[in-house]
């Protein structure tokens, strides 16, 4: 059974950005960001996890899911 959820997260860029982790990547909804968070590639996300769609949560916990950024 395919389902499929669309869901969006505006977020912005920030002169600290590195984007170097191999594995992680995070969006934050903080406006602000230092060079330790290796793995963050946008900031002042406008919303955070609570209010991402149950059913989007249930496709990131599978395993076989298959997910497009």
């Amino acid at each position: 059974m395919l389902c499929s959820v669309r869901f969006e997260i505006s977020f912005y860029g920030h002169e600290n950005v590195r984007a170097l982790h191999p594995r992680t990547i995070e969006i934050t909804t903080e406006p602000d960001l230092t060079i330790q968070g290796d793995c963050i590639i946008g900031v002042s996300a406008e919303c955070g996890c609570k209010d991402i769609p149950k059913k989007l949560k249930e496709k990131l916990r599978n395993k076989r899911s298959k997910i497009t950024l």
